[in-house]
């Protein structure tokens, strides 16, 4: 999703205060274990652009 925002490594570090090494670990899908604490501070940032990335037109369903 990054790479679609057009967003660097270190753009997206600096607005969700995560390093480098967390990203670039997650992009990879190379961490040992998902910490709740990472997706907490990612996925805010990405919820509200998720209709932009993906072209969503109307209502979303109830469990988004």
């Amino acid at each position: 999703m990054r790479k679609r925002l057009r967003m660097t490594i270190e753009d997206l570090s600096r607005k969700n205060r995560l390093s480098h090494y967390v990203i670039s670990r997650l992009e990879r899908d190379a961490t040992r274990k998902m910490c709740p604490w990472v997706l907490g501070r990612i996925l805010p940032f990405l919820a509200s652009r998720f209709k932009e990335l993906f072209g969503l037109d109307g209502e979303l369903d109830q469990y988004f």
